[in-house]
């Protein structure tokens, strides 16, 4: 378990060295913060947890311990750490097979959005690692995997046309801010329609 989160402290320090970015994936793994769990049902403020972007868990840090807790995914109803929502899909629990595990859930209206966010890291050079994102829309049950404009349009199909004005008026460019307009084309579909 502290394997990767010592492999993460390294990629850390290598790329503070050479003044590169950090990606925002890096950036919420790497420290314990202070967020909300809603585990068995009871709501926890002000807990010390983080997420493990390499074994996909949540990590709880008990105050006055020096161990570590890793969460019962099963238990989690969610986890709201570094400005991110964080809730677990089981394996089963929608009509289509998505991939079980923690996603990030960026637009909860009508339309869930989540997002799922990987790191491959090369065993050799710690500078060459990939941060890739899944973006999935929840539509009638099913979970959308939403990796190119046309998927998106696709799944609002009675309303692409206004889906793709509205995007280009606002001047979200899929393709450099995915989440961006995912979550953008959710909440404007989710204004034209009704509940």
């Amino acid at each position: 378990m502290e394997v990767t989160y010592l492999r993460l402290r390294e990629i850390k320090k290598q790329k503070l060295a050479n003044n590169r970015d950090i990606p925002d994936a890096l950036r919420i793994m790497d420290e314990y913060g202070e967020g909300v769990l809603l585990y068995d049902g009871v709501r926890y403020p002000a807990i010390r947890i983080r997420y493990d972007i390499f074994s996909d868990q949540l990590i709880l840090q008990k105050r006055g311990m020096t161990g570590v807790v890793v969460l019962n995914p099963y238990r989690v109803g969610y986890a709201d750490l570094h400005g991110y929502r964080f809730v677990y899909i089981p394996a089963g629990s929608y009509r289509n097979s998505i991939t079980p595990g923690y996603y990030r859930q960026i637009y909860d209206g009508r339309h869930v959005v989540l997002q799922k966010e990987t790191l491959s890291v090369s065993q050799l050079d710690f500078s060459n690692e990939v941060v890739s994102g899944k973006y999935y829309i929840l539509k009638d049950g099913i979970f959308h995997n939403v990796g190119k404009q046309k998927q998106l349009f696709d799944m609002f199909p009675e309303h692409k046309t206004a889906l793709r004005q509205y995007l280009r008026a606002r001047g979200t460019d899929f393709r450099k801010e995915t989440a961006a307009a995912v979550v953008a084309a959710a909440e404007y579909y989710d204004s034209l329609t009704e509940w």
